[in-house]
């Protein structure tokens, strides 16, 4: 994995297809001053246009597009996963590489044995997998645990959660309403970093955060500053909350506007 120096490939792609233009070399800050030089460029994906961009446990990236379906992204391109007329919401998958994702009323549903199981806890607000493990958000902003068997275990020690990912090693992490993130330590957390307002974690916990929007890599307690990752685009700019991370790169969303989808990623 490269930290030092990244090269940032940032994909554009409008409803209506049109192509954003490129900007090199610098980032835009949101009152308009130019505040770090970087290198982008910015690459049509083909069903680029998305709800929700999710992480598997496998390493896989996923994304839920505007029609509501689920799809895996291929190194090439989006194969549509499984089907069936439920819409998703929100998506992940598991270290076998079988998609999760969250359906209208905030059920939770697993692909199993060719078809959707539900398993259960209406009203999720965010689903993550990593190395073994499976956690949600419930609508009471509490965490819990799938125990592998049917049962989700709430973790009492969790509370006010906001965003949720889970690393390849299984811990998870969460950030609070005051954006502080906590990490899983045993049966524990501990509070690792402020500020922040985006997270995903694969081999490694990637942070948004701070008022300059800094992309952080948090590993065995050590941080590593990898720049800017947000205010792009446009001149009134972009504001990236959205992370997943994967074997084939660490990616992002943001919201729409001037009816544009941003989905990007970069070369670690």
């Amino acid at each position: 994995m490269r930290t030092a120096n990244p090269t940032w490939i940032l994909s554009c792609l409008s409803l209506s297809g049109h192509r954003e233009r490129t900007l090199d070399k610098k980032s835009l800050a949101m009152d308009g001053t130019w505040i770090r030089e970087v290198v982008m460029a910015f690459v049509d994906v083909p069903g680029a246009a998305a709800i929700h961009v999710g992480s598997g446990a496998d390493g896989s990236i996923w994304h839920v597009g505007l029609n509501h379906k689920i799809y895996r992204w291929n190194g090439g391109g989006w194969d549509p996963g499984p089907d069936q007329g439920l819409r998703a919401h929100k998506v992940a998958a598991d270290r076998d590489g079988h998609p999760w994702h969250i359906g209208d009323n905030g059920g939770i549903y697993r692909w199993r044995d060719g078809g959707w199981r539900e398993v259960g806890h209406a009203g999720a607000l965010a689903l993550a997998a990593g190395g073994r493990e499976i956690w949600h958000i419930g609508k009471n902003r509490n965490l819990y645990r799938w125990d592998g068997d049917n049962n989700w275990i709430r973790d009492p020690l969790a509370g006010d959660a906001r965003i949720l990912a889970v690393g390849a090693d299984g811990r998870a992490a969460h950030v609070n309403g005051h954006n502080d993130l906590f990490q899983q330590e045993g049966s524990s957390w501990k509070k690792v970093f402020s500020e922040v307002f985006g997270m995903t974690a694969f081999d490694s916990v990637y942070v948004i955060s701070g008022g300059g929007y800094r992309l952080t890599q948090l590993l065995n307690g050590s941080t590593s500053d990898l720049g800017v990752a947000a205010y792009i685009a446009y001149q009134d700019g972009w504001l990236l909350g959205e992370l997943a991370a994967g074997s084939s790169g660490l990616w992002g969303r943001s919201g729409t506007r001037h009816e544009q989808v941003l989905v990007w990623r970069s070369d670690r």
